[in-house]
């Protein structure tokens, strides 16, 4: 504020106002200063980044997409806006699009190249493509060994191709690296089922439904009895 009582025409001044805003939870001002500072000078790529992720948590995604389409063809290597497009895409509905974005982010090699490998293989499971989502998982996993988070997707993703031990592996996996991971606990439940082994489901349904998991509590009283 100090800076723009002595210069009201400096965009960087305004876009570093908006960003504190938005880190504040206040979207209607820091979208009004990244306005200002868009305004101020049109190709401001990151400007327009950021009045496409003020849509986006305010939910206004069309919006969002047509701000971050401006910063993309002001700046065609800025990976952070790829990655806001491609979640704002797949919201919209446009999966394979979003893929596009992510290949762009992986082809650059740079900033969120593992994360994109990760959104690109959920991407793909949600249009059916379990295989290629399976690819993607593998490479996140290579870099993130130890991730609870992508062993259990890896291990769904093994439950819809019907590879249901290489599934509890997984799952065994990430309740290693997390002993309260209720969603994993549950996953492998049904997981064991899908084997016959109705006393390890239960087992792991007891520890889940223990842990708070509602679906757990429910599947108890259908797989379990109780």
């Amino acid at each position: 504020d100090s800076v723009l009582t002595i210069d009201a025409s400096f965009a960087l001044g305004h876009d570093m106002k908006g960003t504190i805003l938005l880190k504040q939870g206040d979207y209607e001002m820091a979208r009004e200063a990244f306005l200002r500072a868009v305004t101020l000078k049109p190709d401001f790529a990151i400007a327009w980044y950021n009045l496409g992720q003020v849509e986006r948590d305010l939910g206004n995604l069309k919006e969002a997409k047509k701000y971050l389409d401006k910063s993309i063809a002001l700046q065609d290597d800025l990976s952070k806006a790829y990655f806001e497009r491609a979640a704002v895409l797949k919201s919209l509905g446009d999966r394979e699009e979003a893929i596009d974005d992510y290949d762009k982010i992986i082809s650059m090699n740079g900033e969120r190249y593992m994360e994109a490998f990760l959104n690109r293989g959920l991407t793909k499971k949600m249009l059916g493509d379990y295989g290629g989502a399976l690819f993607d998982l593998n490479k996140a996993i290579e870099e993130f060994p130890d991730n609870p988070e992508l062993r259990k997707n890896r291990g769904n993703v093994y439950m819809l191709l019907g590879l249901h031990r290489k599934a509890i592996d997984d799952y065994t996996n990430a309740i290693t690296q997390n002993n309260n991971y209720e969603e994993a606990y549950y996953n492998r439940a049904l997981a064991h089922f899908l084997i016959y082994d109705k006393v390890s489901g239960c087992t792991d349904l007891e520890k889940s439904a223990a842990l708070g998991f509602e679906k757990a509590i429910e599947a108890q009283l259908y797989f379990c009895g109780r």
